[in-house]
């Protein structure tokens, strides 16, 4: 199968364990109305639509080096505290940053979004029904 497919089917199972989870903890075998069936799955849509693109949103921040700060802090901060053996000498902030951004590599992230956007769709539809209804 195709690495791809794979990311997306991944992702669509995750979050439709989520949902599935949610759908059950919220009760929704117990409910005696459509609104209030509507509800309970647009919550359930909404936390893993929410999870998903946030997820994606803090690998898109982390691939533009985003984090190169707090990184190389606290691994300053851990070298003052217990010497560490390491092959890279002192470094200054910048050619830390250069060095992670020549070694960080392009992870795909797009499927977060888009699987993430499907399951934000339908907590849209199941939000317009409830309030239809």
């Amino acid at each position: 199968m195709n690495p791809k497919i794979k990311r997306y089917l991944f992702t669509a199972g995750a979050g439709l364990i989520i949902s599935v989870i949610l759908l059950f903890t919220g009760g929704i075998l117990k409910t005696d109305t459509a609104k209030n069936a509507f509800r309970i799955i647009s919550d359930a849509c909404f936390v893993p639509s929410a999870l998903l693109i946030g997820y994606g949103l803090l690998c898109l921040c982390r691939r533009g080096g985003a984090f190169d700060g707090l990184s190389y802090s606290f691994r300053t901060l851990m070298h003052t505290k217990k010497p560490i053996k390491d092959d890279t000498p002192d470094e200054s902030f910048y050619s830390y940053q250069k060095r992670k951004q020549e070694s960080r590599t392009k992870a795909p992230i797009l499927h977060f979004f888009i699987v993430g956007g499907f399951f934000l769709l339908l907590t849209i539809v199941f939000s317009v029904l409830f309030e239809s209804v």
